[in-house]
C-alpha cells in the first residue's frame, strides 16, 4: 500500500503546489519505504486546502520491490499519479 499525507496549501491564481510525504509498505519483514512527492496544477486555483490523504494499492508481478522502485512521476491524463523522487 502506498499511503500519502498531503500538506496544506494556499492556491495561487494560475498555479498550485501541494507537497506530500508517502510511505510504501510491503509484506513483513520488508521495511517500509518513504517517498516525497507533489501535486502541481496549472489553472485557476484560488483558496486554501487543509491537506489530506491519498492511498493506492500497489500490484506487482514480483515480491520484494526494490528500494526506490516507485520513484518517478506522472502527468495529468497520463494515468495514476506517482510520487516523484527517490526514497528517503
Amino acid at each position: 500500500m502506498l499511503d500519502c499525507r498531503v500538506d496544506p496549501s494556499i492556491g495561487f491564481i494560475i498555479a498550485g503546489h501541494q507537497s506530500m510525504t508517502c510511505r510504501f509498505s510491503q509484506n513483513a519483514p520488508i521495511p517500509p519505504q518513504t517517498y516525497q512527492g507533489a501535486i502541481n496544477t496549472v489553472g485557476i486555483n484560488i483558496g486554501v486546502s487543509a491537506g489530506g490523504r491519498l492511498a493506492w494499492g500497489v500490484f506487482a508481478p514480483t515480491t520484494g520491490v526494490p528500494a526506490g522502485a516507485l520513484a518517478g512521476g506522472a502527468a495529468a491524463g497520463a494515468g495514476p499519479a506517482a510520487p516523484a523522487g527517490p526514497p528517503l
